[in-house]
């Protein structure tokens, strides 16, 4: 049976998570930008992947939250935006996955601007331009067709109803009184799509391999030309971003559990869906939580803010206790 009311534990899931990762991302991007004094200009690739984490976020945990509706490849929509304006679902449907595809893809190129910076300084297995170009030119344009593909896929009201009537017509009555609600039938734009984010994925998967093993490599070699210092500061940025690929895997999960509930038709499926949905949502704050404990300069500047706190009471209470002593013995 599909539920279609909205789960009031995760709507304010949403807003909790998404008002507590908003907070941690503006802090990161100070950070990257006000505190990266020894991390040479991978910052700035670090400071694309953190902004594109907090448009993320901002738009599925708080403007529009989705609400799936599984085994239909359907979900609804709340958020702040729908408060106040009448949205077009597909239109931040496909806005929602671009954007997530977009991540990967800053994250993916911090790997390779890493692993160039290291080349460079080792004079060895750096790439062509070329392919550099070729990157940035493809990875700009695939956001962009996926947006349009997803929006072309989308229904109008009438054919919606119509679909639904055809092959859900037990949920026809609810399914008319739902609004900012997107349904999604398999059309040759939906196997563009997933044909693109298979190749993508498969590439992406391979490139950050080949990246991750030559990167060690290149540390090995250039530990005994390196002093301790800046050894340690390269060292630390590729376990930094390692730690960071592994909590932003988590982007996979819900297309993954998604599938298997759809095909399988799993009994509860839809909560299945919603907690892994859950899940998701959390990533920017763990992926800002292993940025700052994993780079020194940020980890430092935290540590050292917690500090001065703590020590400032106690610097009053120590003034105020002198100034009562110096009263006495006057």
């Amino acid at each position: 049976m599909i539920d279609f009311s909205t789960p009031f534990w995760l709507m304010l899931y949403y807003y909790l998570i998404g008002s507590t990762s908003l907070i941690l991302n503006l802090f990161t991007i100070f950070l990257v930008i006000f505190k990266s004094d020894k991390i040479d200009n991978f910052r700035y690739y670090l400071l694309v992947f953190q902004i594109s984490c907090t448009i993320t976020d901002i738009h599925t945990t708080l403007l529009l939250q989705p609400f799936p509706l599984p085994p239909m490849i359907a979900g609804h929509y709340k958020g702040l935006i729908t408060f106040y304006l009448s949205v077009n679902a597909y239109h931040h449907v496909a806005f929602g996955i671009s954007s997530t595809v977009f991540q990967i893809e800053a994250l993916v190129y911090c790997f390779y601007t890493k692993h160039q910076s290291i080349s460079i300084f080792m004079n060895c297995r750096r790439w062509p331009k070329i392919f550099c170009y070729s990157m940035i030119s493809v990875a700009s344009v695939i956001p962009f067709f996926i947006f349009y593909a997803l929006c072309r896929a989308g229904m109008s009201r009438e054919e919606q109803l119509v679909y639904v009537g055809r092959s859900y017509p037990e949920y026809l009555l609810q399914f008319s009184n739902l609004t900012n609600i997107a349904i999604y039938d398999i059309s040759i734009w939906i196997l563009i799509v997933c044909a693109i984010s298979a190749f993508g994925g498969v590439s992406c998967i391979l490139l950050f391999s080949y990246i991750t093993i030559d990167l060690f490599l290149l540390l090995k070699s250039m530990q005994k030309s390196l002093s301790p210092s800046n050894y340690d500061r390269h060292r630390s940025a590729v376990y930094s971003l390692l730690a960071q690929f592994a909590t932003s895997s988590l982007i996979l999960a819900p297309p993954f559990v998604y599938m298997v509930v759809t095909i399988n038709q799993v009994d509860f499926g839809q909560f299945l869906v919603e907690i892994i949905l859950a899940v998701f949502a959390s990533r920017s704050v763990v992926n800002a939580v292993v940025l700052i404990t994993t780079t020194p300069p940020y980890r430092k500047f935290v540590v050292r803010s917690i500090f001065r706190k703590k020590m400032e009471p106690r610097k009053e209470s120590i003034l105020v206790s002198m100034v009562h002593r110096s009263v006495k013995v006057g």
